[in-house]
């Protein structure tokens, strides 16, 4: 036993406590429910879960949970538990709104379109990437809010354009300056199919459809 703790660096404590639980067990693995017990159930998780999707913050789960259960429960426990769960506390994004002229609109736009031949249209957007990011949310307790610095000026950005259609598919297109009218044409004097679009069909491009 002394000279298995000697060639392991180990004490004979240590050598002693593992060959008694092997003896014991058949393996030195620690058996199964050893350790501390868990708060909340998998049936706990999932409700909170869901609850947590809906908009139920980790202070309103916990005592939620008080008042179902009896038992306590720290805001920080929940939190821990949602992020394992794969959930983030995220900023809540903002959409416009449609009135009813707008889906009117809509409607009447889908039914001019509707025996249209969108083989030959081509759909093209810009997408603008910040290169350094600034952390507007995190979970943190309310005694040691986290601060960071304010940048001076605007962070670096790229911009990039592309289009894609059912034949037609343009190269990226990459630009620094911001997109003007002027900027715009020239993007689509330099990248517009068929000739510069690698999917496009052979016969598309002779025809110069």
């Amino acid at each position: 036993m002394r000279e298995i703790a000697y060639k392991m660096n180990i004490s004979t404590r240590t050598v002693q406590s593992v060959l008694k639980k092997f003896r014991e067990t058949k393996t030195v693995h620690d058996q199964h429910g050893r350790g501390r017990k868990r708060k909340l159930t998998k049936n706990d998780v999932n409700r909170m879960v869901k609850k947590a999707k809906k908009g139920k913050t980790a202070r309103q789960l916990s005592l939620e949970y008080e008042k179902e259960t009896g038992k306590s429960i720290s805001d920080r426990t929940i939190q821990r538990t949602l992020k394992i769960e794969h959930l983030a506390y995220l900023k809540i994004k903002s959409i416009p709104k449609l009135d009813e002229d707008d889906k009117a609109n809509r409607l009447e736009y889908a039914h001019n379109m509707a025996n249209l031949d969108w083989k030959n249209i081509l759909f093209t957007d810009e997408k603008d990437f910040w290169m350094e990011t600034i952390e507007t949310h995190c979970w943190q307790e309310a005694g040691a809010r986290k601060t960071v610095q304010k940048s001076v000026g605007w962070p670096k950005k790229i911009h990039v354009w592309g289009g894609i259609g059912y034949y037609h598919k343009t190269r990226l297109h990459f630009f620094e300056k911001n997109l003007t009218s002027k900027l715009y044409q020239k993007i689509l004097k330099k990248n517009l199919p068929p000739k510069c679009a690698p999917d496009c069909p052979r016969e598309l491009k002779k025809s110069g459809t």
